[in-house]
């Protein structure tokens, strides 16, 4: 039985990767056809990774938990490189991925898990016992996931991490943010191809922004 296009295949194709099946690259064709600038745009969203662990390993961070990770090519354990950090994602082919690149890295953990239970992650034994007892810089990430979660979840997901983390904790994420008066007939139809895909996205205005990072 064929397997149903994933997101993580359409965004290898889109990005200029190998691990995509020819379902993923049919529907990522027809993301192009509505989005022209579609590979540029996760380009961008790809390379705030690296730019933000430049600013997290000047800030001496020293452990790091990502959320719904992705394949980790250029994530941030390419510049954090004395950090230890646990990427996860809820795809289990792209956690099997990302385990076999970063099987030689001792200083990675990957697993699977949801971010919509951040504190579930956070309390996993194998977790815990990878960052071990002294966590003195902890940063947690939560980016390029927020287009696909509506405000209010990911204020509380937001909300979970706060309460939770200890001080001095930095969180760093992506948004993707709209404004409603500006769109376009194609962009609406990539909106609706998006959620027929099964992945609907979320926009967000700036006004959304602070209130889902908002205490």
């Amino acid at each position: 039985m064929d397997q149903e296009p994933t997101l993580s295949g359409i965004y290898m194709y889109l990005l200029g990767g190998d691990q995509y099946t020819e379902a993923e690259k049919e529907v990522a064709e027809h993301f192009r056809s509505l989005i022209p600038s579609i590979s540029k745009w996760l380009h961008l969203v790809r390379g705030y990774l690296p730019a933000v662990a430049e600013l997290l390993k000047a800030e001496g961070v020293t452990h790091v938990v990502d959320f719904a990770s992705g394949v980790p090519v250029g994530h941030v354990h390419s510049v954090l490189t004395q950090a230890r950090v646990v990427y996860s994602d809820i795809d289990p082919a792209v956690v099997t991925i990302g385990q076999q690149m970063l099987a030689d890295n001792d200083n990675t953990l990957y697993v699977q898990h949801s971010v919509t239970d951040p504190i579930g992650l956070l309390e996993k034994p194998e977790v815990r016992d990878f960052l071990g007892e002294s966590v003195t810089k902890l940063a947690i990430g939560v980016s390029g996931i927020a287009v696909f979660i509506p405000p209010q979840e990911l204020q509380t997901i937001t909300k979970a991490l706060y309460d939770w983390a200890p001080s001095g904790t930095m969180l760093y994420s992506q948004f993707d943010t709209t404004d409603p008066g500006a769109t376009t007939p194609k962009f609406e139809a990539f909106k609706q191809a998006a959620a027929q895909a099964g992945s609907p996205f979320h926009f967000y205005t700036l006004d959304e922004v602070r209130e889902s990072l908002s205490e």
